[in-house]
């Protein structure tokens, strides 16, 4: 085919293989037509093959298979492939162009399926089932998307495309070299593992952060709005520089708005009681919950969690009783 095409358009593709006749045809319809450009295109030729060559290897789309590797990557979205075990009629063909049903595919692959898992769902009787590899992106918007909805959820046979590229990584299958088991005391921070090879060198970084005070942080202040009758529980201090002032209590710029000499970058545990029974627990920072799970659940950041929420649950709890 010599006919340009739009890589920011759909197209519908289809090819169909005749035994009897050794003819194949190659048809490719852009969805949507413009004037003047048109991509539309039917190619038919003969050859002398009678038959398919049967495989035991998994099908590959997105790509193919050499020997050794996966080769000819796909960068692109793809949606809705099919297989048939016959050469379709040109009626066929344009009927699965406008989304009609087709009798008797062999595998009829539904995007929109499981988008939230690596599953490749097949909605024909066969059930041939496969797995995204690398992580491709799911949810993206397919041919038909009108853009009435912008949330997959709600509309998934309008997000039924994968975007598939050459780039895409989630287990590049390398074999473990080395481990390391981060100790118990080391201090918060970046840190990086130092790699050498001859005269080659490399660094991989990784993130030691501790305990449950971080991210975004937040402190009792009278100042600013916090009741004077507040309780402060507990004070998490000491941040690196990379934990600043918040800007909108900064009126000018200097040296004194960093973690390590500011003493208002700090995380506060906070308890005070309303009226009418109600009371607030603010524990101050944003990396409080990503914490509960540590250690199978077993800190704690989960035992103060459990105790606050049970004390409010309780039947037996009124702001008044403060024992526990």
């Amino acid at each position: 085919m010599h006919q340009m095409v739009n890589q920011t358009d759909w197209y519908f593709v289809a090819a169909t293989f005749d035994s009897e006749t050794g003819k194949v045809v190659l048809y490719q319809k852009p969805v949507t037509s413009w004037p003047l450009e048109d991509t539309r295109s039917r190619t038919e030729e003969e050859t002398s093959a009678r038959s398919i060559r049967s495989s035991r290897a998994d099908l590959l789309l997105a790509g193919y298979r050499t020997e050794d590797s996966v080769e000819g990557v796909f960068n692109g979205k793809l949606e809705s492939p099919k297989i048939f075990d016959r050469a379709l009629s040109r009626p066929e063909i344009e009927a699965l162009k406008e989304g009609q049903e087709v009798a008797r595919p062999v595998a009829a692959w539904d995007f929109s399926v499981g988008i939230s898992t690596r599953d490749v769902r097949d909605t024909s009787s066969n059930q041939l089932h496969g797995k995204t590899v690398q992580m491709p992106t799911r949810a993206v918007t397919g041919h038909n998307w009108t853009g009435a909805e912008t949330n997959f959820r709600l509309a998934p046979r309008q997000y039924g495309a994968i975007y598939f590229h050459d780039d895409d990584l989630d287990d590049a299958g390398w074999e473990v070299d080395f481990e390391f088991r981060v100790p118990a005391n080391l201090r918060s921070g970046v840190y990086a593992a130092r790699l050498q090879s001859g005269t080659a060198e490399d660094y991989i970084p990784f993130y030691g952060d501790y305990g449950a005070g971080g991210f975004e942080i937040d402190r009792l202040d009278h100042r600013l709005g916090t009741p004077p009758h507040a309780l402060l529980l507990a004070t998490a201090s000491g941040y690196s520089d990379v934990y600043q002032h918040v800007v909108e209590e900064v009126m000018q710029a200097d040296s004194m708005q960093s973690g390590s000499v500011n003493p208002w970058v700090r995380s506060d545990m906070v308890y005070f009681e309303y009226p009418n029974g109600g009371a607030v627990f603010s524990v101050g920072s944003i990396a409080w919950d990503a914490s509960l799970s540590y250690n199978e659940y077993d800190n704690n950041v989960s035992r103060i969690t459990e105790n606050v929420l049970k004390k409010f649950a309780s039947d037996e709890w009124s702001p008044e009783d403060n024992s526990n």
